[in-house]
C-alpha cells in the first residue's frame, strides 16, 4: 500500500473514531435519556379518526420497550382514543385520534420526554364557500397558461401580418 493510501486510511479511521465518540462527548447536563417521536398524517378531513404511532428511543437510538406512555390532544374537538399505552418490543405505541375543526397537536410523553405531531384539518373535497366577499384568486398555473396563450396569439398574429404584407 502506498504512503498516501496509508495516510488516507489512517485519516478515515480517525474520523470514524471521532464520530463514534462525538455523541457522548457532546452530551449536556440535564439531557433526557430517551427521545419520543410521534408520527401520523400531516392533515386529514375534519372529524376523521387517524392512527398515531409514538416511537421511544434511548440516547443511543435503540428502541425502548415496556415504557408507559401518556397521550394528549390539543385543539377544539380533538381527542385521543387512549390516554396511556405501553411501548412494544420495537419501542412503539399506537393510538387512534380524532382531529377537530381547528386541527390538532397530539403529544406522547414518557419520563419527561415529549414528542408531538401537528395534524391540520382539511374540510374535504367540497370545503366551505368563501364568506368574506373576496373572490378566490385563480391558480398560478391558470394565469401562466393564459399568459402563454396570449403571447402565442400575438406572435401568430404578427407572423400572419408579415405573410399578408408580402
Amino acid at each position: 500500500m502506498s504512503r498516501s493510501a496509508r495516510a488516507l486510511t489512517l485519516a478515515w479511521l480517525v474520523a470514524c473514531s471521532v464520530l463514534a465518540l462525538a455523541p457522548a462527548a457532546l452530551a449536556y447536563e440535564g439531557e433526557l435519556p430517551i427521545q419520543v417521536a410521534v408520527t401520523g398524517p400531516g392533515s386529514t378531513v375534519c372529524g376523521e379518526t387517524i392512527s398515531l404511532t409514538a416511537t421511544v428511543l434511548d440516547s443511543e437510538g435503540a428502541a425502548v420497550p415496556g415504557r408507559n406512555l401518556t397521550w394528549g390532544a390539543q385543539g377544539s374537538g380533538s381527542s385521543v382514543g387512549t390516554s396511556s399505552s405501553v411501548t412494544n418490543a420495537q419501542g412503539q405505541a399506537t393510538t387512534n385520534a380524532v382531529v377537530g375543526t381547528d386541527g390538532a397537536v397530539f403529544t406522547a410523553t414518557v419520563d419527561g420526554a415529549r414528542g408531538s405531531q401537528v395534524v391540520e384539518c382539511d374540510l374535504g373535497a367540497a370545503g366551505l364557500p368563501r364568506t368574506d366577499g373576496t373572490p378566490a384568486a385563480p391558480p398560478v398555473g391558470t394565469l401562466l397558461a393564459l399568459l402563454l396563450f396570449l403571447l402565442a396569439t400575438i406572435a401568430g398574429l404578427r407572423s400572419l401580418a408579415r405573410v399578408t404584407e408580402r
